[in-house]
C-alpha cells in the first residue's frame, strides 16, 4: 500500500519545520517498508488548480443536461 507524502509549506528545505517532520516520517516509513511506494506532492512548488464551476458541479447534475448546456453555450458564443 503506497503512502502519500504532502508538503505545502512555502518555506524551502531547512527553513520549514513541517517539511522536516514529513521528511523524518517518510524516512522511517521507508526504512520499515523497503518495498513500499511513496507518492510525493509539493503543493507549494506545484499548486493544485482552482476548481471551476463545471468541475464543482460535474458530479451533481445529469450528464445529458450538462452536455446539452455546454453545447448551447458553444453555439451561443459563435
Amino acid at each position: 500500500m503506497p503512502t502519500l507524502h504532502l508538503d505545502s509549506s512555502i518555506w524551502p528545505g531547512d527553513a520549514s519545520t513541517s517539511r522536516a517532520v514529513t521528511a523524518a516520517f517518510r524516512g522511517e516509513w521507508e526504512a520499515q517498508h523497503p518495498d513500499g511506494t511513496v507518492i510525493h506532492r509539493d503543493l507549494a512548488a506545484d499548486p493544485l488548480p482552482h476548481i471551476t464551476d463545471d468541475g464543482f458541479t460535474a458530479g451533481n447534475e445529469d450528464p445529458l443536461r450538462a452536455t446539452l448546456a455546454r453545447e448551447l453555450r458553444t453555439i451561443g458564443s459563435r
